[in-house]
């Protein structure tokens, strides 16, 4: 007769065996439900589609406003004030007379040269008239028209004395701030007032003698003045020759057109020289380029799978960069885990940026 434990002991020896046998069929029935020899694992990645655009690849410089054309307004000779007929600040016309010194002692002058003058031509008539008659010879004719000569002369001198007493505008332009006064005596060392043209200006700039190479005239140049967020422009019409050996800069000078006078000589300027301007140019996030030893590449989506795209890079920054080569519009680029990407690698873009542009990357500062 069996005894009562042994029974038990048997009966949970059979159950615990049961359990085990059903966790390992349990165990085989999942490894024949998995895929055979592994399955190939998709990548969620954000892409962007390339729009062409234009891009103007820029220089950053800094500069000074310079009137078109400047000069210190000074008598040509020593003299007392007559008049002054101009206002400060005005604008005037070429040639207008802007001061007149006292010159009646010249004014005499002149008048006594014009009466010998007449009398010389009056005597040369005569003996012409003789020669004709051939009562004088030839010699006496030339010798008074060589008196007619320096009569005429000493006029011309005469006058150009007493056009010294007047001080004209060499230009039209504006005067400035005037120093003497009527009744003042001046020499022509005495500074009367300053004289600019405003319209149109001279913009000069600097520029590191490596960009030296790409400034040429006719290049257009962007620029701002402290107290206004308005963008002038101007054209370089001129460049200095040679390298300033201090420095290491060229210096040029660009033609802007100021018909409000809102622009003063002297203003500080920061400006933006526009170097090449590209139509159709590809703009990608500078993310989005793998760097290489020889080479640089993207990533493009394409069938559903990253294929690897060569590409000749142009300027540059930490957010954008110019693709030369490469890259057409319409190719749509991976923009995300481009560093756990490979060719072929099966791919779903997710988060799409369709055809938006990128910024262009920022010009190089001087």
């Amino acid at each position: 007769m069996n005894h009562p434990c042994t029974s038990q002991i048997f009966t949970r020896l059979g159950a615990a065996t049961l359990l085990v046998c059903l966790l390992a069929a349990c165990g085989r029935g999942g490894d024949d439900a998995g895929p055979r020899g592994g399955g190939e694992v998709v990548m969620q990645v954000e892409t962007l589609r390339i729009a062409a655009q234009p891009f103007e690849e820029k220089l950053t410089a800094t500069g000074s406003l310079q009137a078109d054309e400047e000069v210190m307004l000074r008598p040509e000779r020593s003299g007392i004030i007559e008049a002054i007929h101009f206002t400060e600040g005005e604008q005037v016309e070429e040639g207008r007379v802007l001061v007149k010194l006292r010159g009646e002692d010249l004014q005499a002058q002149v008048e006594r040269m014009e009466a010998q003058l007449q009398l010389a031509q009056r005597e040369g008539d005569r003996q012409e008239t003789l020669a004709q008659r051939q009562a004088i010879s030839r010699s006496e004719v030339d010798q008074a028209k060589s008196s007619v000569a320096v009569a005429r002369a000493e006029v011309d001198l005469a006058k150009a004395e007493l056009a010294k007493t007047e001080v004209r505008a060499p230009f039209s332009g504006v005067v400035g701030l005037r120093s003497v006064s009527v009744g003042g005596f001046v020499t022509p060392t005495t500074d009367i007032a300053s004289f600019r043209r405003l319209d149109p200006l001279k913009l000069e700039l600097n520029v590191p003698e490596r960009y030296g190479r790409f400034i040429r005239p006719e290049l257009r140049v962007e620029f701002s003045v402290a107290g206004t967020d308005q963008v002038f422009t101007g054209t370089v019409y001129a460049l200095e020759p040679g390298i300033d050996e201090v420095s290491r800069t060229v210096r040029l000078r660009a033609r802007v057109a100021n018909p409000e006078g809102k622009l003063t000589p002297g203003a500080f300027v920061e400006a933006q020289l526009v170097l090449d301007r590209i139509e159709d140019a590809i703009i990608i996030p500078s993310l989005a380029v793998v760097p290489g030893l020889k080479e640089e590449t993207v990533f493009v989506a394409k069938d559903g799978k990253a294929e690897v795209r060569k590409v000749t890079t142009g300027i540059r920054t930490a957010d954008a960069v110019l693709i030369e080569e490469g890259l057409r519009p319409g190719d749509e680029i991976i923009t995300s885990s481009i560093l756990q990407l490979r060719a072929g690698a099966r791919i779903a873009p997710a988060g799409a940026r369709g055809d938006a542009p990128v910024a262009a990357p920022s010009p190089p500062a001087s």
